[in-house]
């Protein structure tokens, strides 16, 4: 075991934090590394067999992340200077991360990467607050869609927007809407997002952080990682929704975590900090 290896725990020994360092073109970065749960009371249990870094898939989440860069929808945002493209952030972040890491009790690798680079750059802005914390600084919060281009809708008495069904390419691995036969939308209201909790703030500065989150799940068939986010800042819940396909079907809008959004905000950054 290496210094970037977490520990191999029993089920009933949570995971410590680790501290380690990799290399940069300009230097060693130091990383402390952090495993936590956002499922049930967050309580994280190690187990299975570890996976190593070399393993993890970040190919279904190559265009997700281009929310986190391009500053048009209200959250997270990476250094752009750091980080101009999906495949430079991808290759620092397979860089980063502990070189052996396990699934928790839920399959799933939820992890916080504080990272000091040689040069003291952040990795980004942290895209969500409080909204006390926003509101006692001057900060105007208001409800909104957050992600563009879906269809406006009320959906168990929220409103909110449909999104269509979205389906993994098997040769590109990046998901795509699916379609039917003939090129349609197969179905327009594979996912409702309910409105957001958004406020615009003209400092990114205000939010510079040296933290990065990355949420990885076993995949159920090939039993490897598979990266669903990345962003920077601490782990959150994810936000509500409800998702409603042939192969899955989902609804957290009046759940845990939903009790969590109605205190925090996502944050957009008016005078994006990313080129």
């Amino acid at each position: 075991m290496t210094d970037e290896d977490f520990p191999v725990v029993s089920q009933q020994e949570e995971a410590p934090a680790l501290q380690y360092e990799f290399e940069t073109s300009i230097g060693p970065a130091q990383v402390t590394a952090k495993q936590e749960s956002t499922r049930g009371d967050g309580v994280v249990e190690l187990t299975g067999d570890p996976f190593t870094r070399e393993t993890v898939d970040f190919s279904g989440v190559v265009d997700h992340l281009s929310i986190h860069q391009d500053g048009d929808v209200a959250g997270s945002q990476f250094n752009g200077d750091l980080f101009p493209d999906a495949q430079t952030l991808i290759s620092f972040l397979s860089e980063a991360m502990p070189a052996s890491m396990q699934f928790d009790q839920h399959g799933m690798a939820e992890l916080t990467l504080d990272v000091t680079l040689p040069g003291h750059e952040k990795l980004g802005y942290s895209g969500v607050k409080e909204v006390a914390e926003l509101e006692a600084t001057g900060f105007t919060v208001e409800s909104g869609i957050r992600t563009p281009g879906g269809e406006p809708a009320v959906e168990d008495g929220l409103s909110g927007a449909w999104y269509p069904e979205m389906v993994r390419n098997s040769e590109t691995g990046r998901f795509e809407v699916k379609t039917t036969e003939s090129g349609e939308v197969a179905n327009p209201h594979g996912k409702f997002e309910p409105e957001a909790m958004i406020s615009v703030v003209t400092d990114p500065e205000a939010a510079a952080t040296s933290k990065v989150s990355i949420v990885m799940r076993r995949d159920p068939e090939s039993g490897l990682p598979v990266v669903l986010t990345s962003y920077p800042g601490e782990i959150a819940p994810p936000f509500p929704a409800k998702i409603t396909t042939e192969a899955f079907s989902m609804d957290s809008l009046h759940g845990a975590s939903a009790e969590y959004w109605k205190d925090h905000a996502f944050v957009k950054f008016e005078n994006n900090p990313t080129p």
